[in-house]
């Protein structure tokens, strides 16, 4: 049996398991990390630790649904976080996970629900993570199988699958994105521009509106010529797509002062792809500080993934961040840009303790 298929018979035994109860989506998942078609831990052994009572105090205590163990060095591997197969997503559900990896100490974490989360946390505990539905023929969940089996399990691995997953979902939205501000009635001129007069061409073309969309229709849009006319942007919304080396730093420049803010691919996501929205908004800073600094890296685990030039910090007056602030600002220039851009933070801003988001160069 090839890893698709085995993930094709997980998909099966969780789509008849849509309404069980959390005991019995226990149970199953018990079973298939203890099954060796599937991932093949022990628990008589003790590799598969279930509902561990973890005392905090005299009184508190947490229970993990899942622990899978390394008995060899007495290591916890990674957790894992059961719920219904028919409820979605929560941040609750998120956060009771990160309790207990950080509790543990463990790295790795899955949260199942109606999809399988996985998350990694580094040393500043930022997150990397991906999400993978329950569908069959589905090669991540092919690869969920085979990095997660006892005989393969490497936390690099699966580190390095995530980001993958991550920068591949990361450049699918820039290509839709670029597309949407592509001049379609341009190339249409060209096309006919050898056999037809100006005049002609733009008569033709006067009235006419194109509409594109996805089959997923995320990213609806119709293109007009007084769109296309005027598609400057008004906001930073300069994005990178990789093609440099990520072992690579950037040279620490002695002539340029900035501010480091970590990111997250979710909160890109959650701004719409829009990596200067995700960046500038709103942190708990001292503004007499920040004021000081004339540029900001947008910086997505490690990477930089964003430069911008402040124009101002303001004061945030409503909403959730009351009391915080946030900048307004716009791309940095190329010259200053690809110093940055693609490229990792130097060790000294990743080092363990670092735990605020917003660093000030060294």
């Amino acid at each position: 049996m090839n890893a698709n298929d085995k993930w094709n018979l997980i998909v099966s035994n969780i789509q008849k398991k849509l309404m069980a109860k959390e005991s019995e989506v226990q149970d199953l998942w018990e079973k298939i990390f203890a099954d060796a078609i599937f991932f093949g831990y022990s628990k008589l052994s003790g590799e598969i630790d279930c509902q561990r009572n973890i005392h905090i105090g005299s009184y508190e205590r947490t229970i993990p649904d899942i622990i899978i163990k390394n008995i060899i060095n007495n290591k916890d591997l990674f957790i894992v976080e059961l719920k219904q197969h028919n409820l979605p997503f929560n941040q609750t559900y998120k956060e009771q996970l990160f309790s207990y990896m950080r509790l543990l100490r463990v790295n790795v974490g899955i949260l199942i629900c109606n999809k399988i989360y996985l998350y990694v946390l580094d040393y500043d505990d930022n997150e990397t993570s991906m999400e993978i539905t329950f569908t069959k023929d589905n090669p991540n969940g092919s690869k969920f199988i085979e990095l997660f089996s006892k005989n393969n399990y490497s936390e690099n691995t699966i580190r390095k699958f995530i980001d993958k997953n991550q920068e591949l979902k990361f450049h699918i939205q820039e290509i839709r994105k670029d597309i949407q501000n592509i001049s379609i009635l341009d190339l249409i001129k060209q096309y006919y521009a050898s056999k037809y007069s100006y005049e002609e061409i733009e008569l033709a073309l006067k009235d006419l509106q194109i509409s594109t969309s996805f089959n997923d229709q995320t990213n609806q849009y119709a293109l007009t010529q007084t769109a296309i006319n005027n598609t400057t942007p008004k906001f930073a919304n300069r994005t990178y797509i990789s093609t440099s080396n990520y072992s690579d730093y950037y040279e620490e420049p002695q002539d340029i002062d900035y501010i480091i803010i970590k990111t997250s691919q979710e909160r890109v996501d959650f701004c719409n792809g829009n990596i200067y929205e995700a960046t500038r908004y709103a942190w708990n800073v001292k503004v007499e500080h920040v004021r000081q600094y004339k540029y900001v890296l947008g910086v997505i685990k490690g990477i930089v993934r964003g430069v911008y030039c402040v124009d101002e910090w303001r004061l945030v007056t409503t909403g959730e961040s009351v009391g915080r602030y946030e900048f307004y600002g716009y791309d940095a220039p190329n010259e200053i840009a690809n110093r940055f851009l693609g490229k990792r933070i130097p060790p000294q801003y990743s080092k363990r303790g670092l735990a605020s988001p917003v660093l000030y160069k060294k």
